[in-house]
């Protein structure tokens, strides 16, 4: 489970085991002395597709794949309006899909490995069957969601929040009118985060080998 410092932005990585179910458990951030103190709650089922929704099969669903022979890192875009976003995730050098339907983002997960993906508040809104993209995403295992870092844009969020991002199970949030505002600047912000989240869990990796765990 990601634990921010609420003092000093540090991310903690604690394993689940150590934080029972129901239980507040306190200790001090090894950063700042600071009290830290979480809850781990159960995460409760998601609310039942409306009754007048069509039911997809999976045979139905569009699944997009990566060329084997490319070595630039994959991204998922989930955007209504997807230009903009897939054109800056090209921009740092990804390959990018970009899925119309929650189901076939939930299905290009399966089939591909993603370094990076962008959520926005427009497409988790849009109806769909079963999970949206983000609680498939939230109810990853770990050693799903360390390899891969998620962006997700609302206007609901401040930008940069470690304490919202924690709460929707997500690596940063951007506010939709900073998105707006920044544009290309984005990169700026994401370029910076998603090296040191690949630089944290590349450590973790290595330490889990060194370990003979992995």
């Amino acid at each position: 489970m990601e634990i921010v410092c609420q003092n000093c932005q540090k991310k903690l990585n604690v394993p689940d085991e150590k934080l029972p179910l129901g239980k507040t458990v306190s200790f001090s951030c090894p950063a700042c002395k600071e009290k830290i103190t979480v809850t781990r709650e159960e995460k409760s089922a998601p609310p039942p597709p409306p009754p007048d929704q069509l039911v997809s099969t999976d045979e139905d669903v569009k699944t997009e794949t990566f060329s084997p022979d490319s070595d630039k890192p994959g991204a998922m875009v989930c955007h209504t309006d997807s230009g903009p976003l897939k054109a800056l995730a090209e921009k740092m050098g990804y390959q990018v899909h970009t899925p119309g339907t929650h189901a076939e983002a939930n299905k290009n997960l399966r089939f591909n490995k993603y370094d990076l993906i962008i959520i926005t508040a427009d497409f988790e809104k849009e109806l769909h069957d079963g999970l949206s993209i983000l609680q498939t995403l939230q109810n990853a295992t770990m050693d799903i969601r360390r390899k891969t870092f998620v962006l997700y844009i609302s206007p609901d969020v401040k930008s940069l929040n470690g304490m919202q991002a924690f709460a929707l199970s997500v690596n940063m949030v951007l506010s939709s009118d900073d998105y707006a505002k920044e544009g290309d600047g984005v990169v700026r912000m994401l370029k910076p985060a998603i090296a040191e989240h690949e630089l944290n869990y590349r450590i973790f990796f290595e330490t889990l080998v060194a370990l003979g765990r992995a």
